[in-house]
């Protein structure tokens, strides 16, 4: 959160625990407008975790809108319908980060997308990766109309165990929304009136469809495998 520029409101921390060298260096470096010392069973009651956090941060939530999402030559949108699953959002969000996506847009009724749970599956990536909720399809005409404009090679691409193509057949290197449906409806009909194509990942098992994170990471790194990033040399790895 501090890394990725979120302005802090407040800093809680316990003085009845020692602290590490890190978080003595947070609370010197003073990026909060508050620090708030707590007891200690409130904070393990806050920190909803085995080992109690040093530090918990209040930070202010940014300004909700599209206009959060990343302006790039070409631009690769992640698009999320009506996720039920905090974890798998958190973790969408997490290759979105790692592979380099300009935001993931969520819509319809779903998760909150400050769900605790989403914020710790993504692992911090939550912070460095835009993402905003939009209530319904019908907001993004107009969004999908000025992207248009400004980037006439779009494609608006949806994901669909029956696509119309495999993904490694989709031209990722052009600007795309690529838009990921609910993990047990897909997408509703109305995302999917708005596609230029739908894809497939091909699968040669008895399962007919992969977890939504699963499917979003195989598709990110398509995109990167077409863009030829990181496959000589470039960063990668596991954490």
């Amino acid at each position: 959160m501090l890394a990725a520029g979120w302005e802090v409101e407040s800093l809680c921390y316990c003085p009845e625990r020692p602290l590490s060298r890190w978080a003595e260096e947070v609370l010197q470096k003073k990026v909060a407008e508050n620090y708030v010392a707590l007891s200690l069973p409130l904070m393990e009651k806050l920190s909803e975790r085995e080992e109690t956090s040093e530090l918990l941060a209040i930070a202010r939530i940014p300004q909700e809108g599209l206009s959060r999402i990343g302006r790039n030559d070409t631009p690769f949108i992640v698009l999320f319908d009506r996720p039920s699953s905090p974890g798998n959002l958190g973790s969408l969000i997490r290759s979105a980060d790692a592979f380099g996506a300009d935001g993931i847009v969520v819509t319809g009724h779903g998760v909150d997308i400050y769900d605790p749970q989403t914020i710790r599956a993504s692992t911090g990536s939550f912070f460095h990766v835009p993402v905003v909720h939009v209530e319904g399809h019908h907001l993004l005409t107009a969004w999908f109309q000025e992207l248009r404009t400004r980037y006439p090679s779009l494609q608006i691409i949806g994901t669909d165990e029956n696509g119309d193509r495999t993904v490694s057949q989709c031209n990722l290197t052009q600007p795309c929304v690529v838009m990921m449906g609910n993990e047990t409806s897909g997408l509703s009909k109305a995302l999917l009136e708005m596609c230029d194509v739908t894809t497939k990942i091909p699968m040669t098992g008895s399962a007919s469809s992969l977890n939504v994170a699963c499917a979003g990471s195989i598709v990110m790194y398509e995109m990167i495998r077409q863009k030829g990033i990181g496959i000589d040399g470039g960063r990668g790895g596991e954490r």
